[in-house]
């Protein structure tokens, strides 16, 4: 089987957002950047919410939001790839849908990675939508990690897994 060539330059682009299926797809993004010698850009999309907080919490400003939401991105990298990733893994926050965000990357990267499903229960209704858009749209090969290759056991715990790193509402 012949393989279909990927631009010469360009980084791996993985969408993060906290699910146990972008959570695949980030291992295999690392695997596949430690393979080509590519780097790894782990992108997260979110929105700022400036009446979000709790009874025992008051609303943070844009800035603060965005530093947590970088610190949980970072940590939860971490935590699924270890300290010491197989790849050079870099960092990208954009507050945006995450389609629109995946899309605008992939016009710069070589390959652009991501679950079939999202973390929530409105993407999981619309069936992989942010998916169906990149696959329409992106300027890049689209790598599409199925939902099914996500343990049973672990995708009983998704919800869990966003939420213990990455605060504030998820698109």
């Amino acid at each position: 089987m012949n393989k279909l060539p990927l631009p010469e330059h360009g980084e791996i682009v993985v969408g993060v957002d906290g699910s146990e299926v972008s959570a695949v797809a980030l291992r295999w993004a690392v695997g596949e950047g430690a393979r080509s010698g590519r780097a790894v850009r782990a992108l997260h999309a979110w929105t700022y919410d400036p009446l979000r907080g709790t009874q025992t919490s008051p609303p943070v400003s844009a800035h603060e939001a965005r530093v947590a939401q970088r610190q949980g991105l970072e940590k939860l990298v971490s935590a699924l790839v270890g300290d010491e990733p197989a790849a050079t893994i870099r960092y990208e926050l954009a507050e945006d849908t995450p389609a629109n965000a995946l899309v605008r990357a992939s016009r710069t990267a070589a390959m652009l990675v991501l679950g079939s499903h999202g973390y929530g229960r409105l993407l999981q209704l619309l069936l992989g939508s942010v998916s169906t858009q990149c696959l329409r749209e992106a300027t890049c090969p689209v790598v599409i990690i199925p939902v099914r290759t996500v343990p049973e056991e672990s995708a009983d715990q998704s919800e869990t897994l966003a939420g213990d790193y990455l605060p504030g509402p998820l698109l």
